[in-house]
């Protein structure tokens, strides 16, 4: 609750004759109660600002802003991203498979599709595992397979503490940039910017938390809240490392100046159709993902069955 006072001259008509007065000073009293209850996502999130600053202000984000990010780190970054996320993919049909509710599988496995065709829809069209286990540097794997344990090994609040870092940390990276930050136009990253910007990207962000919130609708011990922080906390940190290893790489081998990027893949359509609660946008589930989520509610039905088949004596 806040109290805030104001002084001011005002003029004015009466009401109820319409003559004019003046009334030489207003001392209004305004009393805000903030009605908003703080979500374990914020919550999570502001555990883990000061590893979410350390991507806003490392030497990847701030070439980027001012346009001098080597050409060669930018590809380098744009590789590894699109192997990194044919696995966050595979981490949300996980998801799916193990949802609560059909428009919760529905939501996750739409989004899994999307993070396929992120940059471009035949990125990771025909990406095989083989090539992933050539091509992805330390850190994407590392990342990976800490994001992919904990979907398959923990419960819903784990695995959605491990993914959701990488949602929100675009959404805060590139809102805050384009927001506090002057992109020059002739910038060449000045478009990807303006895509992860797009209000768009926070719906997303938006409807993650809201899943992951209604697994914490009976509250969370402390030790459960401390181990989701710990989750969380690593995933973002990951993403810092993942934006150094660019630099790093083009350190290595040798950087060339910036020049205009190629075009970007354009954003996919409207996630707001994926977040809405009508019943077509539980429909435009693609073939693909359904086979994939029937797929892993299958192994998943598998393993736990192996599981409790091994546990008995």
């Amino acid at each position: 609750m806040c109290l805030l006072c104001f002084q001011f001259p005002i003029h004015r008509r009466q009401f109820t004759t319409g003559r004019p007065c003046t009334c030489k000073v207003l001392q209004l009293l305004l009393v805000c109660t903030t009605t908003a209850e703080v979500t374990l996502g914020d919550r999570l999130f502001k555990g883990a600002l000061k590893y979410a600053n350390q991507s806003l202000n490392g030497r990847f984000i701030s070439q980027m802003v001012d346009g001098s990010l080597p050409q060669a780190a930018f590809d380098y970054y744009l590789k590894q991203d699109n192997l990194y996320l044919s696995k966050y993919a595979r981490a949300f049909g996980v998801l799916g498979a193990k949802a609560a509710g059909t428009e919760e599988l529905a939501w996750l496995l739409n989004r899994s599709v999307g993070f396929l065709h992120e940059h471009g829809k035949k990125a990771n069209s025909e990406l095989r595992e083989s090539t992933f286990e050539k091509e992805a540097s330390a850190t994407t794997i590392a990342y990976t397979s800490f994001i992919l344990e904990s979907v398959w090994g923990d419960d819903m609040i784990m695995g959605y503490a491990s993914v959701l870092p990488c949602q929100r940390l675009y959404d805060y990276l590139f809102a805050t940039l384009n927001r506090t930050r002057h992109i020059a136009e002739d910038n060449p990253y000045k478009k990807f910017i303006e895509q992860y910007a797009d209000p768009s990207n926070h719906v997303i962000t938006l409807k993650m938390e809201s899943f992951l919130e209604q697994y914490a609708v009976h509250g969370l011990s402390d030790e459960w809240l401390a181990r989701a922080q710990f989750h969380y906390n690593t995933a973002m940190k990951y993403e810092s490392q993942f934006f150094d290893q660019a630099i790093e790489h083009c350190e290595e081998t040798g950087c060339e100046p910036a020049t205009p990027i190629r075009a970007l893949a354009e954003v996919p359509a409207p996630v707001q159709q994926a977040a809405e609660h009508s019943r077509w946008s539980t429909v435009c589930v693609a073939f693909p993902a359904a086979a994939l989520a029937l797929t892993i509610s299958g192994l998943w039905g598998s393993r736990m069955r192996a599981a409790a088949t091994y546990a008995k004596p």
